[in-house]
């Protein structure tokens, strides 16, 4: 799969690692690191659905979309969080929508940072 897929396994690692260490201390943040683990696993299917070739790119690819594109792409998944509310509320796939536009704003960050680190380089 590749040097992108085996850093991914090992960060996924990583942080459910950590996030058994939060839970094991009872630190109260059971809801957050529920929420954070979705998001990350969102992330993870995204990159796979990619990698399927359902999608050219993610938006963590910091060349393949411009800024404008993936303000398009939160802006139709913010749009399916709208229609969730409207249409089903809490009873409807409310939480599967606000994960999909946290990952993909999270995608978006990986690409800033991926395009800033490039620029160090």
């Amino acid at each position: 799969m590749g040097e992108f897929w085996e850093e991914l396994n090992e960060g996924s690692a990583e942080i459910d690692r950590q996030v058994g260490q939060m839970e094991d201390a009872g630190d109260g943040l059971t809801a957050t690191i529920s929420a954070l683990v979705s998001v990350k696993d969102e992330r993870v299917r995204q990159e796979m659905l990619r990698e399927s070739g359902k999608f050219e790119a993610t938006c963590a690819d910091p060349t393949a979309m411009t800024d404008a594109e993936r303000f398009a792409v939160l802006g139709e998944e913010f749009g399916e969080v709208a229609r969730e509310v409207v249409e089903h509320g809490p009873e409807g796939s409310l939480r599967a929508e606000l994960v999909q536009v946290a990952a993909v704003a999270v995608a978006w960050i990986e690409a800033i940072d991926a395009t800033a680190e490039q620029g160090r380089l």
